[in-house]
């Protein structure tokens, strides 16, 4: 009992009860192998916004290129990086995750949210030592039920043959009883 205590006390302990967000550079993955699902690190694949200023141009009729309007600041996809979004929750919590991503790819919204059942986790545990503390308790009053039950059956049978032997006892005085000779006399009338 001692024993199953202290793995359920260090199960709490170890586990913990928290949700992480986990962000993995997968950049580095060929076309192969991230089709590979074996291969691929686990989450949602996402592209992070860099800072990118864009100028624009326009070819003139000579060839050449000139310059049209001001430069513009702008956060694009960054198409040379690829992360993967994960989460990890805790044994005890109830956890939701939602992620929204943009057309393009790029996260538009996280939410993630946790509610601790540390309280609940522990009250369980506690009931089922309790339920396997019970179950040990009927498995024994089982046992010597049926311990009584094959005593009591031993005791009908030796109850049966000490029976038998009398009645064959009996049968044996019986038979060595001489037999009681008939009167022959007639009766005369008078």
């Amino acid at each position: 009992m001692k024993s199953i205590i202290s793995a359920a006390v260090a199960m709490i302990i170890c586990t913990g009860c928290s949700t992480t967000l986990t962000v993995t550079d997968i950049s580095d993955l060929t076309p192969v192998q991230f089709n590979d699902r074996s291969q691929v690190k686990r989450g949602i694949p996402f592209r992070a916004t860099a800072p990118y200023t864009v100028r624009l141009f326009q070819k003139q009729v000579d060839g050449s290129y000139a310059k049209v309007g001001k430069p513009v600041h702008v956060k694009l996809p960054d198409g040379d990086k690829l992360y993967a979004l994960n989460y990890n929750s805790g044994q005890f919590s109830n956890h939701t995750f939602g992620l929204k991503l943009n057309p393009n790819g790029t996260i538009a919204t996280v939410a993630a949210t946790e509610a601790k059942q540390i309280d609940k986790a522990i009250s369980a545990i506690g009931t089922g030592l309790t339920d396997v503390s019970g179950a040990i308790v009927d498995r024994d009053i089982m046992e010597l039920t049926a311990e009584k039950t094959k005593l009591e059956l031993e005791t009908g049978v030796l109850d049966a043959r000490r029976l038998l032997i009398e009645a064959e006892r009996n049968l044996r005085a019986a038979e060595e009883l001489p037999e009681e000779e008939e009167d022959d006399e007639t009766t005369e009338e008078e």
